[in-house]
């Protein structure tokens, strides 16, 4: 961060070049060039342009992602056969926010962390 007066300014680290044929290409290139800029103790934040399948696993809870407020994520395995109808293929449904259905009416959905 830079400084005039009083006004704080952010300063570009670095640039990267754009690849006009894979935009997803370029975005995968920003990531891991905003990575390579970050100190050990930096969080990275990215706005909803971004995905969180792009981030590297391994970085520990330093990265956050601005994402839709009606994102929806599943969980990694699927829940346990219960014996009957077809076996589940799919982890459980995760919203990080309730859904308002009616006024003062919110429909909870399963914590983010049992």
């Amino acid at each position: 961060m830079g400084s005039v007066g009083n006004q704080r300014l952010a300063l570009p680290l670095a640039f990267v070049r754009a690849d006009t044929t894979d935009p997803s290409a370029h975005t995968r290139l920003l990531v891991r060039a905003a990575i390579a800029q970050c100190a050990p103790d930096d969080a990275l934040v990215l706005d909803a342009g971004f995905s969180v399948a792009l981030l590297p696993r391994g970085r520990g809870p330093r990265d956050v992602v601005r994402l839709a407020k009606n994102s929806t994520f599943r969980r990694a395995s699927p829940p346990p056969y219960q014996g009957r109808d077809r076996p589940p293929t799919r982890g459980a449904l995760v919203r990080p926010l309730g859904a308002c259905l009616h006024i003062n009416k919110w429909l909870l959905y399963s914590p983010l962390r049992h």
